[in-house]
């Protein structure tokens, strides 16, 4: 199990206060949010086989819980994952479900009792009333529910913008947490080196697939990355504070971010958050931490890789974080970002020094010592750790081979 408190929230479209939801259950820890919605998903006749339904599915079975929240049509597209299989722990549904037939639906107000929440107004529709709904699911099940007066559009928009997240804070939220708890994610776990964690991380953005969805080296995500770049005045460059960059090479910064994202309270990074590999490499060797290639250092899971890119050094290179080496075989796995346009998985080898810089060694202490042991020279048997790299690599083979830019 992935161990993150799983939501899946099907509407005629995103919502538009989408924000307000994801807020609502911040102290549950690790959360994901899917959006399922748009022309087609308000629907009962979805397919079972879209792509949006495997996704769903698929998450299911990895998650620590799972809530299903639909609003108005978007009971049919949540219908569909139901007769997919989709097996929530909580169902929260905003002045949705009209169906005449509830067979699909009177089994989870059985089972679910109380997590079975149901928010309806007074509008009376052409087609069955959400209140005339809920009455007849309270009769074969517990569940709680929820009444917004107003037989109007501005009552059916106050179920969405203050009923469901206030819902999903004080009794969804809380529900999980006496049942579940508080999910961390593994990241964040103090039996682990800082750059165990770091690799944790990384596997994790890599199954975001394509990052650079608004042109070459842009997105989001990659805005997110430079969100706390700098740079300082060294070797005649021109510093610059963070948050000066949105976009570019984003291969460093993508590292970085890894690591910060990664670090434990009195931590901190061992080197500096650039943007460039030459600036990163200058850094490290100012806290005594990079090992140039041909010097006999052996990596350790964690470490960074710094690479040429194309054959040119003066910055223009390219770094890797260390996820895996074998001795034995004489090979280690890395996975870096700006690879294609987005993360990926590379197998190297340890004789082949050919455009390798060197390490930028991380540091091997771990906060506390637990029962769960990770090795810091991960051998090919060790269950956990092919089970994730497996994982991303299947992410890997669905993207092609594109070569990073």
């Amino acid at each position: 199990m992935s161990g993150k408190h799983e939501f899946i929230f099907c509407s005629p479209g995103k919502p538009g206060n989408y924000k307000k939801y994801e807020k609502a259950v911040e102290r549950l820890g690790w959360t994901d949010w899917m959006y399922i919605g748009g022309p087609g998903f308000s629907k009962a006749q979805v397919p079972h086989g879209h792509k949006a339904v495997k996704e769903v599915i698929r998450r299911a079975s990895k998650a620590k819980s799972l809530t299903l929240i639909m609003f108005s049509a978007g009971y049919g597209a949540a219908k569909v994952l139901l007769q997919a299989g989709l097996h929530p722990d909580y169902i929260l549904c905003i002045d949705s479900i009209h169906d005449r037939d509830l067979s699909d639906w009177t089994p989870h107000a059985s089972r679910l009792g109380e997590r079975f929440h149901f928010i309806h107004t007074d509008i009376q529709p052409p087609y069955r009333s959400t209140t005339s709904v809920s009455v007849e699911l309270a009769e074969h099940g517990d569940i709680s529910t929820y009444h917004v007066q107003g037989g109007d559009a501005k009552a059916h928009s106050r179920a969405l913008v203050a009923e469901g997240p206030k819902v999903l804070r004080n009794d969804v939220c809380q529900q999980a947490l006496v049942r579940f708890g508080k999910s961390s994610p593994p990241w964040r776990d103090p039996a682990l080196t800082l750059g165990e964690r770091a690799v944790l991380f990384s596997v994790e953005e890599a199954k975001r697939g394509n990052l650079e969805t608004q042109g070459h080296n842009a997105g989001p995500r990659i805005r997110e990355y430079f969100r706390l770049a700098s740079r300082q005045a060294r070797n005649g460059r021109t510093p610059f504070k963070a948050g000066a960059l949105a976009q570019g090479n984003w291969c460093v910064v993508g590292a970085c971010y890894a690591t910060q994202m990664s670090l434990l309270e009195g931590e901190k990074m061992p080197h500096e958050y650039p943007v460039s590999v030459i600036e990163l490499r200058e850094s490290a060797e100012a806290e005594g931490r990079f090992r140039p290639a041909g010097s006999g250092y052996v990596p350790h899971v964690g470490d960074l890789c710094l690479r040429e890119r194309k054959g040119q050094w003066a910055g223009t290179g390219h770094v890797e974080r260390v996820m895996k080496v074998n001795e034995e075989t004489g090979e280690y796995h890395t996975i870096g970002a700006n690879e294609g346009t987005g993360w990926r998985v590379e197998k190297e080898r340890l004789v082949d020094v050919d455009g390798l810089q060197g390490f930028i060694e991380y540091p091997r202490k771990k906060q506390v010592e637990s029962m769960y042991y990770w090795p810091s020279r991960i051998p090919h048997d060790f269950t956990r750790w092919k089970t994730a790299m497996q994982e991303v690599e299947d992410v890997v083979a669905l993207w092609g081979d594109d070569e990073s830019e």
